[in-house]
């Protein structure tokens, strides 16, 4: 499979970078996926549509799946209220001061509702940076800061 080049605000994502990268996380996404386990996070993450979505979603779940199943269920269902039908431009929008307060008494083990809203942030600057998680990554592969 060849790596798709695109432009993102300017910035092109793909290439080499992503030819080294795409065959390990599929792999690695090939020999963890179970599409009927109604107890794992990725049933939230696929009740979305598009892919920037779910980006955001799992991204959230990923970051909260720790712990009992159903509190990390629990938890990555109230991130994802609070997110609404749009999670990526939730995101994309987002505001601590104005966007923060649902999540100001949330709790999952040690997480708190401060360390989501500050998640929510850095995934905005990330969205706005390199206009998606992936390519953000991509960018940063090579392991420089932005």
């Amino acid at each position: 499979m060849a790596a798709r080049t695109t432009e993102r605000r300017g910035r092109k994502t793909g290439g080499p970078k992503q030819e080294v990268l795409r065959p390990t996380l599929d792999g690695l996404y090939t020999s963890f996926n179970m599409a009927d386990s109604a107890t794992d996070p990725i049933q939230i993450v696929r009740r979305y549509a598009k892919p920037d979505d779910q980006e955001i979603v799992a991204f959230c779940a990923a970051g909260l799946a720790f712990g009992r199943v159903s509190s990390v269920m629990q938890s990555i269902e109230r991130v994802a209220q609070v997110m609404g039908p749009e999670p990526a431009a939730f995101v994309r929008r987002f505001e601590p001061a104005r966007d923060g307060a649902p999540l100001r008494d949330f709790v999952h083990r040690w997480t708190r509702g401060v360390d989501v809203i500050a998640l929510l942030w850095v995934l905005r600057q990330m969205l706005d940076h390199a206009g998606s998680i992936e390519g953000s990554v991509i960018e940063r592969a090579d392991g420089s800061l932005y």
